[in-house]
């Protein structure tokens, strides 16, 4: 909304031209009370408008935020995920092919592989 506009509606929401001058002095009145209620109501929807476009303002950019954080996190899982999968050294080979001596041995090598 642009920033005079309040100012133009409000000083409209009294407004009352007279058209058929035939009419008594209560259609006027009438007219005027419709017409003022009328222009409050038209300005609770400016305001609530107004209040709404702030509320949202800048809401693009926080779902662009998300989006790419979503993205990267998602990455992540699936990194770890996959290392999972490609495990460095699997208990089975370890064993047929003797590359431990000693539990002591055994355990080092485990552990090595986590950390590595």
């Amino acid at each position: 909304m642009q920033p005079g506009m309040p100012v133009i509606v409000r000083g409209l929401s009294t407004f009352v031209a007279v058209v058929d001058e035939s009419d008594s002095h209560f259609s006027y009145e009438n007219l005027e009370k419709l017409l003022q209620s009328v222009g409050q109501r038209w300005m609770s929807v400016c305001e609530w408008a107004q209040m709404r476009a702030q509320q949202l303002n800048g809401l693009s950019e926080l779902i662009a935020q998300y989006t790419s954080d979503y993205r990267k996190i998602l990455e992540w899982l699936n990194n770890w995920e996959e290392s999972f999968r490609r495990p460095r050294y699997n208990l089975l080979s370890l064993i047929s092919r003797k590359t431990f001596l000693s539990p002591f041995i055994f355990v080092s090598t485990i552990h090595r592989s986590q950390f590595n």
